[in-house]
């Protein structure tokens, strides 16, 4: 997993340089700064309205008692997509304008669900009193009738002090 983040953080930032390079000797130094710019200001724009929206969803769903688990991905993935539009180069900045395309979203949070699915172990309410009734099917219980309860008040007793003259 280090080796992984190492080399994205490597690569994309190689990468990313030399498409700048490249952009920058086709169409000038100077309209690719204003394109890094212009598309940074749009991002920015975008992700806010888009996350604006999906906190509204988020509010509904809890006013409804419901758990808004596709929404708080949502804002997840909107999050993302203004930080990779923040920054320059424009192969982040195609990543990001696509987090930002909700039906691009819907298919990565199936993507997210499934290697999800794959590592955690989730257990509802549901599935855990099934289990339990599962398991107390294949085990011995004792019976709860032990006799008659009998109520008694104690006193505590030091042992350690020696009460014979």
């Amino acid at each position: 997993m280090l080796l992984r983040l190492l080399l994205l953080l490597t690569i994309v930032p190689l990468v990313e340089l030399i498409v700048l390079f490249r952009v920058g000797g086709a169409i000038g130094p100077v309209t690719t700064v204003l394109m890094i710019i212009l598309t940074g200001i749009l991002g920015s724009i975008l992700a806010r309205i888009q996350g604006m929206y999906t906190v509204n969803k988020i509010r509904e769903r809890l006013t409804r008692n419901e758990l808004p688990a596709a929404e708080m991905v949502d804002g997840v993935l909107i999050f993302a997509a203004g930080l990779l539009l923040l920054t320059p180069g424009f192969l982040t900045d195609g990543v990001g304008f696509l987090l930002l395309v909700p039906s691009a979203r819907t298919h990565i949070q199936r993507w997210l669900q499934t290697r999800f699915k794959r590592h955690v172990s989730v257990f509802t309410t549901e599935s855990q009193s099934r289990t339990q009734r599962e398991t107390s099917a294949n085990q011995y219980e004792p019976p709860h009738d032990e006799g008659p309860v009998i109520d008694v008040e104690g006193k505590t007793v030091d042992s350690s002090k020696d009460d014979h003259p």
